[in-house]
């Protein structure tokens, strides 16, 4: 009776421990491309990006030129609601935010992104921003 329950939780703790590496690890080895870019400029707050039915895991964003500070974005899917992430800060020349997880476990056909942004330096040009699709 004891060598069973021993048996039982160590089982259960090894499956516990699979729930948590394979994801993180899965992760990892996530391949990310462009699949959409646009150069914004200050006197914009706004910027759609259309993305042809594209199947992703998630989806990250980048920025070249300038930094932007990220008021809202809002990911665009084929067959579901939006999902809208909001108050992201400030993204530098160069850098990405965090990935944006597709519902499910399998990949989504997101249609497209939609960014509302400001520009913290009054003397901003204008900037790139990327929209990187991850599978």
């Amino acid at each position: 009776m004891i060598k069973k329950s021993i048996k039982s939780g160590i089982i259960f703790v090894a499956l516990g421990i699979l729930f948590v590496v394979l994801p993180s690890s899965a992760r990892a080895g996530e391949e990310c491309a462009v699949i959409a870019e646009k150069l914004v400029k200050p006197d914009a707050v706004s910027a759609e990006f259309d993305v042809p039915k594209t199947k992703v895991n998630s989806v990250k964003l980048s920025v070249e030129q300038s930094p932007i500070e990220l008021k809202t974005v809002k990911i665009h899917y084929n067959n579901r609601a939006d999902d809208e992430y909001n108050d992201l800060g400030t993204l530098q020349p160069g850098e990405q935010t965090k990935a944006f997880d597709a519902p499910g476990i399998k990949k989504v056909k997101i249609t497209g992104v939609t960014v509302l942004y400001q520009f913290p330096d009054d003397k901003s040009e204008g900037a790139v921003i990327q929209v990187l699709g991850c599978k």
